[in-house]
């Protein structure tokens, strides 16, 4: 009988779970968690892996699990930046990383930006995405973003300083103590000049 009540229970939650998550994209304008796979040759990525610079920061969510939950170490922000020439291989290797850190089981949410997309490009979108995805991932994080969808405000779609306002600062970051690891990839200069605003924005935090 209880077993029975348990799984009523769970089925109840996770109904509830794909009702804020339907809510959510709808809030946000966006359809879904990216779903983009590269092709690569066997081994071309695994450069990466061998970096020590890499692996630090691969490891430093696990050792956030380790860390005290003091205010100014679990606050810590670590940013991997990989530039290279239009067709080398970046969106390649990207998908390669999130790969690697959805084996290692570790929150990861990410997007790739298209030079030929004017969405894709927009750093709004981004954050939007960003903020879904994290939702998807956490049931604190959705919860919070459900209750700020639920109060009866809009939110503009293209101001990346209000969407970052309002999603992360006022809502995501109340909830956890440090974003999970994510890769941004960078195709054009709008998208690069973009970028050091909210590298600005994060470090700020």
């Amino acid at each position: 009988m209880e077993l029975t009540h348990l799984l009523s229970v769970l089925v109840v939650k996770k109904e509830e779970s794909l009702q804020q998550l339907r809510a959510l994209r709808a809030f946000l304008g966006v359809s879904d968690r990216p779903d983009e796979q590269y092709q690569k040759v066997e081994g071309s990525c695994e450069w990466l892996e061998a970096r020590d610079d890499f692996r630090e920061w691969q490891d430093r969510p696990f050792e956030y699990a380790a860390l005290d939950k003091s205010p100014t170490r679990g606050k810590t922000v670590s940013v991997y930046w990989v530039h290279a020439n239009p067709g080398t291989g970046k969106s390649v290797l990207a998908s390669h990383v999130v790969n690697r850190l959805q084996e290692l089981e570790l929150e990861c949410a990410y997007h790739h930006f298209h030079a030929g997309g004017k969405s894709s490009r927009s750093l709004g979108m981004f954050l939007r995405s960003i903020a879904y995805q994290m939702a998807v991932s956490n049931a604190a994080v959705c919860a919070k973003l459900f209750a700020l969808a639920q109060d009866g405000s809009s939110l503009d779609m293209d101001d990346s300083r209000i969407i970052w306002m309002k999603l992360f600062k006022k809502g995501i970051f109340q909830v956890i103590d440090h974003p999970p690891p994510f890769m941004w990839l960078r195709n054009n200069t709008d998208a690069i000049c973009q970028g050091f605003h909210l590298y600005a924005a994060v470090l700020g935090h």
